[in-house]
């Protein structure tokens, strides 16, 4: 995840024209950072306010599928593409990352 943190940055600030165009070409490992994404907040380790958390849960589906083990790469990049959930899934997940990151390094830094 920390791998992938200045790209999953950058994509969430992209349009969804700009998202979707990346997201087709991206490799199977950052699809699994993505998939890592929902796990993470299905399992509490991600705050949610209740807005948000609303907003996942129109898209309950999806996130299941993208969780599965046994969809396929191609399946993962449909789910992804389609989008809807994706601003309302990064954010949180980034802030807390991003957060936790920059506190590492500062930390090193001294």
């Amino acid at each position: 995840m920390k791998k992938y943190l200045p790209i999953l940055k950058r994509i969430n600030r992209l349009a969804d024209k700009s998202k979707r165009e990346y997201l087709k070409k991206c490799n199977k490992e950052f699809l699994d950072c993505l998939s890592e994404c929902p796990k993470n907040v299905s399992r509490g380790n991600v705050p949610l306010s209740a807005r948000r958390n609303a907003r996942l849960r129109r898209n309950k589906n999806e996130l299941r599928l993208l969780l599965a083990k046994k969809k396929s790469l191609r399946k993962k990049r449909q789910i992804v593409q389609k989008g809807g959930f994706l601003g309302a899934l990064m954010t949180p997940v980034l802030s807390l990352f991003g957060g936790a990151l920059s506190s590492v390094i500062s930390d090193a830094l001294r």
